[in-house]
């Protein structure tokens, strides 16, 4: 996730009606007046490019302004509201072999004396404002659909824990954290506080996939925090719910916009191989989503060359990255042909910037390598990939994939087995409650991959933090 300081001075731009845009891997500049920017301000702006340009390209701010022209609207519901793309698909894993892996997990310690009916009204508040956390998936002759609740059955749990706390590697957090949801009956939002022997709490709060996202999750804890606070008019008015936008993507989605985009990835990705990492152990029917996590961290000396380098070959630090990753697997896997997804946010309109769903998107980017060629070169040819997949990463993953002729389920992901992230790592920070009780994020254990492996690099103020996720039914922990 990118900083809020990134964001806010975004915003503070276009309060001054000065708009940043991408064209490719320009960043573009326009203002209704000359006299509406500074020296100095386009200056900081110039010093801030790289970071400018990383935030847009993640958050999918790079479209065509006729995308950014088409307003999603508050949408008359008919009798089925039918599941987005990405919905449907995580609803038809969930069928098959259930959809653990899919939960997003929060720990925050508490500090101080909690309201915990107060608590537990700001957290119903935050229902009653996203319906999609109140949606129950049904089947309705052979089709889901989704249903919305009303907020006044979800209650927050409460559990008293004999022995200290142990943190987010509590054996009750993980016990919380993976027990499955029932799509066809839960609330796709759940809370527990759990109190410690030693009189330290946790709050734990899982969000299923199926109705959120990365970004969804520190949009519902700031939430909570206001409404917490009895500053329900300082949110953000929600013009629209997630079940609008899925009405939306059903019909924007077709004709020659779907035609073209599909025709793209259909151009990258037929034929594609499959990557075959060297594993511990051999790949079975079995092979589940059991995971674990090992990090490693890049000081701030490297990242400075990174982006030097970057700078100098006209490419973003995501895509020399993405460009350094790529051999790595080129080396380990001795196969040219290597594919990688990677997630885009999908949050390219301002009716859903703070509406929390499941709107992030995968685009799968595909380069066949060569021993015989420079890394330079190979960085020019990953530029233009990802400028052309990001022109049509509005296309669903799950449409390419019908297309491509696969299926959901299996132990197998459908055309990639490894996924790169970048995001910079936001400061983290205290929420003030009350002035009886703060919450802190404390950090989670995963026991989960979707993925073979998942390479997630962080920007922090003194480097790079990588985050290597990875299947332990096929590999162990480095020795």
């Amino acid at each position: 996730m990118y900083s809020a300081n990134t964001r806010s001075f975004i915003r503070e731009l276009r309060d001054k009606n000065i708009l940043i845009t991408l064209s490719g891997t320009e960043l573009k500049i326009r203002t209704r007046s000359a006299g509406n920017i500074s020296k100095d301000l386009l200056e900081h702006i110039r010093e801030r490019k790289q970071e400018l340009i990383e935030y847009l390209k993640y958050y999918n701010l790079d479209l065509p302004d006729k995308e950014h022209a088409i307003t999603i609207k508050r949408e008359e519901r008919p009798a089925h509201i039918p599941l987005s793309y990405s919905q449907e698909r995580l609803w038809f894993i969930d069928q098959l072999e259930g959809s653990t892996h899919y939960h997003i997990p929060a720990v925050l310690r508490v500090r101080g004396r909690l309201d915990v009916l107060r608590l537990q009204h700001a957290f119903r508040q935050v229902l009653s404002r996203h319906e999609v956390l109140r949606s129950v998936m049904l089947e309705v002759e052979g089709t889901a659909c989704q249903q919305v609740l009303s907020d006044s059955g979800w209650s927050l749990g409460y559990r008293r824990i004999e022995g200290a706390c142990q943190g987010s590697g509590h054996v009750a957090v993980q016990e919380f954290v993976d027990r499955p949801f029932n799509l066809t009956s839960d609330y796709m939002l759940r809370a527990e506080l759990q109190e410690y022997a030693n009189e330290e709490q946790l709050l734990v709060v899982v969000l299923h996939h199926i109705a959120a996202d990365g970004w969804s999750m520190p949009l519902l804890v700031q939430e909570l925090v206001q409404l917490y606070k009895g500053k329900q008019d300082h949110l953000p008015a929600l013009s629209v719910q997630y079940a609008d936008y899925a009405l939306w993507e059903r019909r924007h989605l077709n004709g020659p916009l779907l035609e073209e985009g599909l025709a793209y990835w259909q151009s990258q990705l037929s034929g594609a191989g499959v990557l075959e990492l060297p594993s511990d152990r051999s790949r079975s029917a079995s092979t589940g989503h059991a995971g674990s996590r090992c990090y490693s961290e890049l000081d701030g000396e490297l990242l400075s060359g990174l982006e030097q380098l970057s700078s100098q070959e006209g490419v973003t630090l995501y895509m020399t990255l993405l460009s350094a990753f790529k051999v790595l697997l080129y080396r380990y896997s001795g196969q040219s042909d290597i594919s990688v997804g990677s997630p885009v946010a999908n949050r390219n309109h301002h009716e859903i910037e703070k509406l929390i769903g499941f709107f992030v998107n995968t685009v799968v980017l595909r380069t066949e390598l060569s021993g015989e060629e420079s890394f330079r070169s190979l960085l020019s040819r990953v530029r233009q990939l990802t400028i052309d997949a990001y022109h049509y990463q509005h296309i669903p993953f799950e449409k390419v994939v019908v297309q491509q002729g696969l299926s959901a389920g299996g132990s197998r992901n459908p055309l990639f087995q490894v996924m790169f992230v970048l995001q910079h790592e936001p400061a983290q920070q205290q929420l003030v409650l009350s002035e009886d009780a703060v919450l802190s994020y404390e950090s989670v254990v995963s026991e989960t991959s979707k993925f073979d492996l998942t390479l997630e690099a962080r920007i922090t103020d003194g480097g790079l933090k990588l985050v290597i996720e990875y299947n332990t039914d096929l590999f162990d922990a480095a020795r």
